[in-house]
């Protein structure tokens, strides 16, 4: 898909490549805080929302979202990954995405194996005495692919293939533009504080680990963090938005390259117009 996604549901993979929603269906969203699964989890996913989606049909009855492959905003995709949806990023001529880790299983299996343990210890009677080793990786943030042949998600990179060689860099282009608030913005990476973005200015991001998900946060209310991959294929454009005027809420918005460029291009043309 190259062209801006129609806004929508697509249930099904193919109507997602053909950009061609279910024209009776809409997504209605909102969104939560990430705050379950285990603590390992919990704390990864710290700051970053969830999303909450409820599909309507043409009489705005509630359809099952468990048939939806994903939608679209107009302006974002989502794609649905273990009930939960998730926003799709372009990478090279695939998409990805930063989803939740399946159940740990060794975990589960050696807390079983103690656990049986402790019990022999105790003779069958008494609490497990062993102690559980290691840490539940279960529903942390992981890397996904979308298999542009089938739909289907698979974890990315593929722990089954050999690493490739880490040669590009993804460049993410953050600015605020056409912005009501003259307050700077702090925001951070991977939880270390990189400074503050002001109105009319743009501030260009080097991600040398393409392959790998990044953890960026903005001290803005509702939408303070986020985990993507970057797209090392082409430049990448994040719209920040502050204050769009009365009863409009801070946004921040992954544009298309076209967008990203003109808007930087206005952005240039004002500093130039204010220094004369």
């Amino acid at each position: 898909m190259r062209e801006l996604p129609r806004p929508g549901v697509y249930l099904t993979f193919e109507q997602f490549l053909a950009n061609t929603p279910a024209p009776d269906l809409q997504a209605s969203t909102d969104t939560v805080t990430f705050s379950f699964g285990p603590p390992q989890a919990r704390l990864r996913w710290l700051g970053v929302p969830r999303l909450r989606v409820k599909i309507v049909n043409e009489k705005n009855q509630h359809q099952p979202a468990k048939q939806v492959w994903g939608f679209s905003d107009g302006r974002q995709l989502f794609v649905q990954h273990q009930k939960n949806f998730f926003p799709l990023h372009r990478h090279h001529n695939f998409f990805t995405f930063v989803g939740e880790a399946p159940p740990d299983v060794a975990y589960r299996q050696a807390r079983a194996q103690s656990s049986m343990q402790g019990q022999l210890k105790a003779g069958l009677l008494g609490a497990a005495l062993a102690h559980t080793p290691g840490v539940d990786h279960s529903a942390e943030p992981m890397g996904y692919a979308v298999d542009m042949r089938t739909g289907e998600a698979g974890q990315f990179p593929n722990p089954l293939l050999p690493a490739p060689a880490c040669t590009d860099t993804a460049y993410i282009y953050m600015y605020r533009y056409a912005d009501i608030s003259t307050a700077p913005v702090a925001f951070s990476l991977d939880n270390q504080p990189m400074g503050a973005l002001r109105p009319q200015q743009y501030l260009e991001i080097p991600w040398p680990q393409p392959d790998q998900m990044l953890r960026l946060c903005l001290e803005l209310p509702e939408f303070p963090c986020q985990l993507v991959i970057p797209n090392p294929g082409g430049l990448n454009y994040l719209r920040i938005t502050a204050n769009a005027g009365a009863g409009k809420r801070p946004s921040w918005e992954w544009v298309s390259v076209e967008q990203g460029e003109a808007d930087l291009d206005a952005i240039d043309r004002e500093r130039n117009a204010d220094a004369r």
